[in-house]
């Protein structure tokens, strides 16, 4: 018998536990893609990884778990790729966020 979720197109999972759980690995992939590309990008670019983080949790999880990822991988990067990196403090850089 077919399931009826696959022919409609509706893959997400029900579980939250996976949908957050798909949340945090797309974050943590993104930024790991960002800090792997960082020798070449330097202070370029610090949420450009983001993206396709955000738009794998959308997909799986909907849109709640695309705000978890876009605001956890926006304090990483925040912490890890933008001037002074590692500071600790937010200052007022969220303009990339609301790219």
């Amino acid at each position: 018998m077919e399931n009826p979720a696959i022919r409609s197109g509706d893959l997400r999972p029900r579980s939250a536990i996976t949908r957050y759980g798909v949340a945090l690995l797309a974050a943590a992939a993104a930024v790991s893609a960002r800090w792997l590309l960082d020798p070449w990008l330097e202070n370029q670019l610090p949420l450009a990884t983001l993206y396709g983080g955000v738009a794998i949790a959308v997909w799986i999880g909907g849109y709640r778990a695309a705000i978890v990822t876009a605001v956890l991988g926006y304090l990483a990067c925040h912490y890890l790729f933008i001037d002074p990196r590692t500071a600790g403090a937010l200052t007022a850089t969220f303009v990339g966020l609301g790219a």
